[in-house]
């Protein structure tokens, strides 16, 4: 048994701040053994890695950097691009124009008003993608996941597969299993032939 496994980042992180946090970023393979557990064993810990560094990176606060361009399309900007609602005067706090930015780098995304900018909060857990999870790898990892005293969160579809499940890395950071055939029912294979790289 083995695994492959890649962390996609934004393509807003600069790769020297994925290299300060050494995230990985080129996909990871591991040939492993007979022993499935062993293997799975290895994955949950390899991934709880990879999600505690990710944690720590999403702490990142560069401030905004703002080009020229980024100026002009911010100060002609009247509404707020996620609530659609006018831009009240700068005294008038709630719904004053601000800019939003990816606090990775510093990159100007859009112009909110406060209430909408305030509202976007920095993720507290990192998404794991495995394609026909509930069928069968689910077993493996959810055993492996209980080795330590962080809580499990399952949802069941039945008493032999889950929807997904959730493991806490942290007290306030999680891993969300997910299984990806849940929405794009078909092999793998024929998912590389029909949406080539």
């Amino acid at each position: 048994m083995s695994f492959g496994l890649f962390v996609k980042a934004s393509d807003d992180i600069p790769l020297s701040l994925l290299k300060e946090y050494d995230i990985p970023t080129k996909p990871i393979i591991n040939r492993g053994s007979e022993e499935r557990g062993e293997v799975a064993r290895h994955f949950v810990e390899m991934v709880t890695e990879i999600s505690l560094k990710i944690e720590k990176l999403l702490k990142t606060n560069i401030m905004i950097n703002m080009n020229a361009h980024d100026r002009v399309v911010h100060e002609t900007e009247t509404h707020c691009n996620l609530c659609r609602i006018k831009f009240t005067p700068p005294n008038e706090i709630q719904h004053r124009k601000t800019a939003d930015h990816c606090h990775l780098s510093g990159k100007y995304r859009q112009a909110l008003c406060n209430l909408c900018n305030q509202k976007l909060q920095t993720p507290i857990f990192v998404p794991c993608f495995l394609h026909n999870l509930s069928n069968y790898d689910a077993h493996f990892i959810v055993t492996e996941l209980g080795n330590d005293t962080q809580r499990i969160t399952v949802i069941p579809n039945s008493e032999e597969k889950f929807i997904s499940f959730s493991k806490c890395v942290s007290n306030t950071f999680t891993i969300k299993f997910i299984d990806t055939f849940r929405f794009m029912a078909s092999k793998l294979s024929k998912q590389t032939q029909t949406h080539p790289t």
